[in-house]
């Protein structure tokens, strides 16, 4: 997910965090935080596996941040809790920083992790590899 590289760190670290929060079974990861949270996310996502189980980590993935950033309030509780310092811009950049990700994420999630693209690139992992192809079975 290169996307996800060029986030401001905040972000990522939020997102990461959020996202083991959501997902795991293990109540010790719910202690990361920060770049400790960014990396566990970024070794689950890069953790080779089956070409399956790739598709299921996108589409949960894809779920978990779509339901994050097309949460109209997010980005105003985001705000709210990072506020900008004292003597700061009157407007916090990462309000708007977050505005953008999420125009990315929202064309991100229509066009390269829609579930037609998903589905396409898993049938081509499965003949390059030399499987059947599930659909035409």
């Amino acid at each position: 997910m290169k996307w996800f590289d060029t986030l401001p760190p905040g972000q990522r670290q939020t997102l990461a965090y959020l996202y083991i929060l959501m997902t795991s079974t293990n109540s010790g990861d719910f202690a990361m935080i920060g770049e400790e949270a960014v990396r566990h996310f970024q070794m689950f996502v890069s953790t080779p596996d089956f070409p399956l189980r790739r598709v299921a980590r996108l589409v949960s993935i894809r779920g978990v941040f779509s339901f994050l950033f097309f949460d109209a309030d997010f980005v105003q509780r985001y705000v709210a809790l990072h506020p900008a310092p004292a003597g700061g811009a009157p407007l916090p950049i990462s309000r708007y920083q977050w505005l953008r990700s999420t125009a990315q994420w929202r064309r991100l999630a229509e066009r390269v992790l829609a579930d037609n693209v998903l589905h396409g690139w898993l049938r081509s992992l499965n003949s390059s590899s030399g499987k059947a192809d599930p659909d035409r079975s």
